[in-house]
């Protein structure tokens, strides 16, 4: 090597050695001052979702799975679907990533829980249900059904449940029970538990009969069955009677029905027994026996009670048609009591042919000066009057007051012909009017 390639090599290493010393200075220099000029760095932290077993699960973003999410400081990370655990139920996640700021691995939770099996009576599943471990199942909200049968109950335990279970539904046997009538008519239709008691309908009626029983038993039902009336013939001859034993009613009556009794006519509400030397007259009171619940045949007989008021009675009188003749026809007085005065007044049928001269007073009555007689043929009616002086008593209790003696036609119409005494009569008794009882009369052609 000459002395000029020596020197060159000198000045050539002068000069690195000169840049290797110049150069720092000047980086530094320049880095200093872009270090003024720089923003604040951005920062990103790692995010992970674990499952139970640690197994890494990834969220679906932009059409990617990512499994380690970069989260920019203070940013929430993207939760994955929740996962699912055989037997558990995911509950949460074990940290907060709505605003990150560190890295984080966050860990998937769960809880326990046991399935609830409803099983129908072919162990077919009815319902099911997820509960929590310890918690307690519902029942289904509406029962199951089996044709022929009852649904009674769940059988087996539904509260604080810790493990999976079958709860099976328990059914009871039913059967139809029907209650028919004689004539094989539906009365009642009634579907009860095996082994227990049907209730029956109301007692059936049947015209002429009464209901005696059911002609099968009907306490423990095993089975279906058919539970048909059965009747007895009961109806009973009830006789209503007079005083003197003539029949006024006779009616059947079923066994402890009622029997009506008949309305009692005009000329036996009151009667005068004629066969006493002391006449007397009695009015009906009522019956002899209760006819309200008939067990047996009854004869009742009419009670009367003795009249202690005055009686007008006019007779009845029957007679053939075809013959013109004179009829009689007399009031009378039935008192046991005194009386001073007598007023009646009487009307007859303009059928009848009566004048004045036909009308013939009798007795007591017929004292002159004290009676007063009054025909109107217009009117067809009779007014007598009597006074007497001082308070006056029958004998016997009994007495003729006048005789009618009526022209009855041949040709007139068979019938009756009333005779009746009117409601305007009266008796003075102590200076007072006062009612009488009245029993009217007739002429019967027959």
């Amino acid at each position: 090597m000459n002395k000029r390639q020596k020197l060159l090599n000198i000045i050539r290493w002068m000069f690195v050695f000169a840049f290797i010393l110049i150069v720092p200075f000047g980086v530094e220099a320049c880095s200093c001052h872009d270090e003024d000029k720089a923003e604040p760095t951005t920062k990103y932290y790692s995010v992970k979702f674990l499952d139970y077993d640690n197994t890494e699960i990834g969220v679906q973003i932009d059409n990617e799975i990512v499994y380690e999410q970069k989260i920019e400081e203070g940013h929430a990370a993207v939760a994955p679907i929740n996962p699912s655990r055989t037997g558990y139920r995911f509950d949460s996640w074990d940290k907060d990533f709505s605003s990150v700021s560190n890295n984080m691995i966050i860990h998937a939770q769960y809880v326990q829980v046991c399935e609830v099996l409803f099983l129908d009576y072919d162990l077919s599943v009815y319902d099911s249900q997820v509960v929590d471990y310890g918690k307690n199942a519902s029942y289904p909200s509406v029962d199951p059904t089996r044709n022929g049968y009852r649904f009674d109950h769940w059988d087996g335990n539904i509260t604080h449940v810790m493990a999976d279970v079958e709860i099976v539904a328990v059914y009871v046997k039913q059967y139809t029970v029907t209650f028919v009538d004689y004539d094989n008519s539906e009365l009642k239709t009634q579907v009860v538990d095996e082994g227990a008691s049907a209730t029956a309908p109301a007692s059936p009626q049947r015209e002429g009969y009464i209901f005696d029983h059911w002609d099968t038993e009907f306490d423990s039902v095993m089975g279906n069955i058919t539970v048909k009336a059965v009747y007895r013939v009961a109806s009973y001859k009830v006789t209503f009677v007079d005083h003197d034993g003539s029949v006024l009613k006779a009616e059947q009556v079923y066994n402890e029905e009622s029997a009506t009794a008949p309305d009692i006519a005009d000329e036996n509400l009151i009667y005068i027994d004629w066969t006493k030397q002391e006449k007397k007259g009695y009015m009906f009171s009522g019956w002899d026996k209760d006819f309200a619940c008939v067990k047996e045949d009854l004869t009742i007989t009419a009670v009367y009670t003795e009249v202690t008021v005055p009686i007008l009675f006019v007779e009845t009188n029957e007679v053939e048609s075809g013959v013109s003749k004179t009829v009689s026809v007399s009031v009378y007085i039935v008192s046991p009591i005194t009386f001073s005065g007598l007023n009646i007044d009487v009307y007859y049928d303009g059928n009848l042919n009566l004048s004045e001269s036909d009308i013939i007073v009798k007795n007591v009555f017929a004292t002159q000066n004290r009676y007063n007689v009054t025909l109107d043929t217009n009117e067809n009616t009779i007014e007598f009057s009597w006074v007497y002086s001082t308070e006056y008593a029958l004998t016997n209790n009994y007495a003729e007051v006048f005789e009618m003696q009526f022209k009855v036609d041949k040709y007139a119409s068979t019938g009756d012909y009333l005779i009746n005494i009117l409601p305007t009569s009266y008796y003075v008794k102590d200076l007072d009017s006062n009612p009488p009882l009245l029993i009217n009369g007739a002429i019967k052609i027959v």
